[in-house]
This record gives C-alpha cells, structure tokens and sequence, in this order.
C-alpha cells in the first residue's frame, strides 16, 4: 500500500466478503473511487464489505487541521 500522508492506497483482490481495516484515525474506504458504506466502525477501524474482484482501494484518514 503507498501513504501519502492522508491514506493509504493499493489494491485488494475479494472474493466477495467482509473486510475490517485497521490504522489510525481511519476515516473512510473508496473502491474505485467511491465511497463504500460501512458495516461497523470504531477507534481506528472500519468494516466494510468488499464486492467480488480487483479493486482499486483507498483508505482515507481524517484530517489534522
């Protein structure tokens, strides 16, 4: 995964499942670009469900201003 500083970004091969993420101060998942609903979250993780296939992944973090 590369981290620019504001997230991570990579790819993730699925099945078709549920995956939970886990880093500090997650904020939210884009596949392929877009936004994808979370199932659960908490401090520093998110589940959210994964559709089959390759996919562009996006883990985005909240802002520090």
């Amino acid at each position: 995964a590369l981290d620019d500083g504001k997230g991570m970004s990579g790819k993730i091969i699925s099945s078709g499942s549920k995956v939970t993420f886990y880093t500090p101060n997650i904020s939210s998942i884009k596949l392929e670009g877009r936004n994808l609903p979370m199932v659960s979250s908490g401090a520093n993780w998110v589940s959210v469900n994964i559709p089959e296939g390759t996919h562009k992944i996006e883990l985005l973090s909240l802002t520090k201003k």
